[in-house]
């Protein structure tokens, strides 16, 4: 009989990264329900485990202090995947993280942005198993890249292979059916809308009313 675990990530971010995640007033809780074929065992928590941060396009690693200050007060061990995602391709960005989830395997995910896209198919080809949550993921082609000029891949290279792979007519994203997975976009995000978010395989989804959020201040 197939019996569920439960991962509960009580992650309280009043701040997060870029001006297109979520609102710095909200919660940022990710409970998610593995299915699987062992004993039921109580709620795990991610309590003093690792959380790993994929970031963006063209964001600096100072953007996610605030992030990463919450989220140690929260008793989590949280780690920035640094990258130089301006004039880096997409597949190279992969490699990267798929060597660093190799090596330091944490026990969860918070990825964002073009990171979400990066993470997911990292994630499937090392079959990394554990919780994701992805705050504004663009699943599909976003319309502010479509109007970029292919031959300037400096500094648009990794939004240039991400359009590319996105408006492929055989694209399917990766179906990560061992890592419980979360959503979390803004109806008012303008550089990645709600439409390019939407992702059939993604366990669980939420839409949160957002405007440009303050991602200097670590409380308010």
């Amino acid at each position: 009989m197939r019996q569920s675990v439960i991962y509960s990530a009580d992650w309280h971010c009043r701040t997060i990264p870029n001006n297109h995640a979520v609102n710095r007033s909200n919660v940022l809780s990710a409970k998610i329900t593995l299915n699987t074929y062992r004993k039921p065992y109580p709620t795990k928590t991610m309590d003093n485990k690792s959380v790993g941060i994929v970031h963006g396009f063209a964001v600096t690693s100072f953007v996610f202090r605030p992030l990463l200050a919450r989220l140690r007060c929260r008793s989590l061990d949280a780690t920035l995947f640094r990258y130089p995602s301006v004039g880096l391709s997409l597949p190279d960005i992969i490699a990267r993280l798929a060597s660093n989830l190799r090596e330091k395997s944490p026990d969860g995910i918070i990825a964002h942005s073009l990171g979400c896209i990066a993470t997911s198919l990292a994630v499937h080809k090392t079959d990394w198993r554990g919780p994701i949550v992805f705050l504004a993921p663009p699943f599909s082609t976003l319309p502010a890249t479509r109007m970029i000029p292919r031959f300037i891949r400096w500094p648009f290279a990794p939004l240039l292979d991400h359009r590319s792979l996105t408006s492929a007519s055989n694209y399917r994203p990766p179906v990560l059916s061992n890592c419980p997975t979360k959503s979390i976009v803004g109806r008012f995000d303008y550089a990645v809308p709600m439409s390019c978010s939407r992702s059939d395989w993604v366990d669980e989804s939420c839409a949160l009313k957002t405007q440009c959020p303050s991602i200097f201040r670590k409380s308010e």
